[in-house]
């Protein structure tokens, strides 16, 4: 989809999907919408992670590519590793939907 239609679009539509399928999984009342809301939101967030190493690789040199690729996935391991360990402290001392409240109020709309 990013080859085709361009990069900027794709990663609009799925961040556009995240952030919709995030403000849904905060306001789920049953197990049947929580689970349809993170299946989507798992797309959305698959999408963007795809599009972020296409990017890396349109935007340097091949010289440079290998130092920026390892700072990109240097950050997406990483980001993973320490937003569990902060989302557990959210979850245990506000509640479990606080936690979708909190990344949702972290999308900075321009």
């Amino acid at each position: 989809m990013g080859s085709y239609f361009g990069r900027r679009p794709a990663f609009i539509v799925s961040s556009a999907l995240f952030f919709a399928t995030i403000l849904w999984s905060g306001y789920a009342t049953s197990y049947g919408s929580m689970v349809a809301s993170r299946v989507l939101n798992a797309f959305a967030g698959s999408a963007t992670e795809g599009l972020g190493v296409a990017t890396v690789a349109d935007l340097f040199f091949l010289h440079e590519r290998g130092r920026w690729m390892s700072v990109y996935v240097f950050f997406l391991v990483n980001g993973t590793t320490f937003g569990t360990i902060v989302s557990g402290f959210i979850v245990t001392d506000l509640g479990w939907r606080w936690l979708f409240y909190v990344i949702f109020s972290s999308f900075d709309v321009c």
